[in-house]
């Protein structure tokens, strides 16, 4: 993850951010640490370009990047090749967009002029552009990030503005370019009048030498955009974002912030990326087949469709694949106990559909009345409650209005309330049977704000559903064994439980001295090595510190 805050200014703080000054020794940290991150960023973009051009992966140390640049590179083996030469323009480009605003203009010159040489006769000019100008600036330009990098953080004997900026007009150009590029890019947020304070202030070069605003809008050159703006948030001159024109300024030093590789997602499993590294392969090994063989591999013709040829092969093929994103599991294991009538001692939350509670006209707004809706929940199985038209008396729960679902009932699709948490259950003789199973929606009662559902004696982890099917699975399978039902087992853990806690309640339970106590505790309530809340643990040990 990258760094990009100080040690001494998080993010998160309430207090107002701390500025530092490039002129005070004692804040030499502050800008040496973007600085530091700038050289670094810088390292990653040209280390990904290495092993893009040249399928080199060694480890070089930061420290050389530019000799790296410059001697062992890319300048000796990846520009012999024009068209390698214009890949790697435009990876620099992407890059490091100030190279874009620099030599964007001739690059594209020189790519007009090379489809079409007659294009340099009809502009009636030539150019004396080489693309060797991009790395040799980079060059210069990263020994002085290097050398500023140095200054702030080692304290050497030359300081930050007695550096000599290499091809100092380049970053001129940079800076007089800025007003221009800002309109530009941001038409619908900047007009003329936002950028006159840019125009008239912020030079960023005396003698040949960084201002302190030339500092910054070098700086930001091997930032990316994030790092950046927790950079201006403690400058002067450039954390104000309360009027348009200090926002120009930030979004103008901004234009040409680097684009750092993303950092790439290592494997927790090898196998499995050798596996799908695998999978690739028949693809790559069918291309190389003739044709002969290749139709060895096609699909034969099932329809009458088909063989006439009326089908895309290629479109058959490269098919998407739908595949669900959540584990149906769960679901499948409760339609196997309503299936065979397995759990007939408890019930699960159904989720019946949804019903207008209410409605109100709006004054405002295209939609003339706004309806408010309710989800309605009941307990059973969804078969239970499939074709209420068939019960008459639902017609007076409010659920049905000439045989036909009454027009408030906006949905009805019963299903399992299951969710990430679980499902909900209640266990036997607790819940309604037969027409009173459906929750009462009429409007005789009050409102339909107002519907009465019985809230679930427990909640069952999906997770749990697998092995309460395996052991219903187990009992079917093997009776001799005389294994109780999974339902019994649910029930009588939920009485231990609940007896457990309504003793803790009135005080019958108090802390003990040690865990085998705790131990043998949990155990007369028939509890031993089931789960209990960390803070009523540590509470009934002794261990619960008054934060808690």
């Amino acid at each position: 993850m990258e760094t990009i805050y100080p040690p001494s200014s998080p993010s998160t703080s309430t207090a107002p951010p701390k500025i530092y000054s490039q002129s005070d020794p004692d804040h030499a940290w502050f800008f040496g640490h973007f600085l530091n991150l700038g050289r670094h960023n810088a390292y990653l973009i040209l280390k990904q370009l290495q092993e893009k051009h040249l399928a080199l992966q060694h480890d070089t140390a930061e420290e050389i990047i530019e000799d790296q640049l410059h001697e062992s590179w890319i300048l000796n083996q990846a520009w012999k090749s024009k068209r390698h030469q214009n890949t790697l323009i435009e990876d620099f480009f992407h890059f490091f967009p100030f190279l874009r605003m620099l030599y964007g203009e001739d690059f594209a010159n020189r790519l007009a002029s090379e489809d079409d040489p007659s294009t340099e006769k009809k502009n009636g000019r030539t150019s004396n552009w080489e693309p060797e100008q991009i790395p040799k600036l980079l060059k210069y330009w990263l020994q002085l990030l290097n050398a500023l990098r140095n200054a702030m953080l080692h304290h050497s004997e030359r300081r930050w503005n007695e550096e000599t900026v290499p091809r100092a007009e380049m970053l001129q150009k940079l800076r007089d370019a800025m007003p221009e590029e800002l309109l530009r890019r941001y038409p619908e947020t900047f007009e003329d009048g936002h950028v006159k304070n840019l125009e008239k202030h912020y030079p960023v070069l005396s003698n040949g030498c960084l201002t302190k605003d030339g500092l910054v809008l070098f700086t930001c050159l091997w930032l990316s955009r994030r790092q950046a703006n927790e950079y201006f948030n403690h400058i002067k001159f450039f954390k104000d974002t309360r009027e348009a024109r200090f926002r120009a300024t930030r979004y103008a030093f901004a234009l040409f912030c680097c684009r750092p590789p993303e950092p790439r997602i290592v494997s927790s499993n090898p196998a499995l990326d050798i596996l799908a590294e695998l999978s690739r392969i028949p693809h790559e090994l069918y291309t190389l087949l003739d044709e002969a063989n290749q139709r060895k591999f096609h699909p034969e013709a099932e329809s009458k469709a088909e063989e006439e040829g009326d089908f895309d092969l290629e479109e058959t093929l490269s098919a998407p694949l739908m595949t669900r994103k959540r584990d149906r599991f769960a679901r499948f294991a409760l339609d196997y106990f309503e299936r065979n009538k397995c759990l007939e001692r408890l019930r699960f939350q159904v989720r019946l559909g949804r019903v207008v509670i209410d409605s109100y006209e709006k004054s405002t707004g295209v939609i003339p009345v706004r309806t408010l809706t309710r989800e309605v929940k009941a307990w059973g199985f969804p078969s239970q409650f499939e074709e209420p038209e068939k019960l008459g008396p639902l017609h007076k729960r409010g659920w049905l209005e000439s045989k036909r679902l009454a027009p408030w009932v906006q949905q009805y699709r019963p299903r399992y309330h299951l969710n990430d948490w679980g499902i909900g259950l209640r266990f036997q003789d607790s819940w309604p049977t037969g027409e009173d199973a459906w929750p009462d929606i009429s409007t005789a009662s009050q409102t339909r704000r107002a519907i009465p559902q019985e809230p679930p004696h427990a909640i069952l982890p999906a997770q749990e559903l697998a092995p309460m099917l395996a052991w219903e699975l187990m009992r079917s399978e093997h009776p001799v064994w005389e294994m109780p039902p999974a339902e019994e087992i649910l029930e009588q853990t939920y009485t231990n439980y609940r007896r457990f806690f309504e003793d803790l309640k009135e005080g019958k339970i108090q802390p003990v001295g040690s865990s085998s106590d705790l131990n043998a505790l949990l155990e007369s309530y028939g509890l031993s090595g089931l789960p209990l809340p960390k803070p009523l643990r540590r509470w009934l040990l002794g261990t619960l510190s008054n934060q808690e």
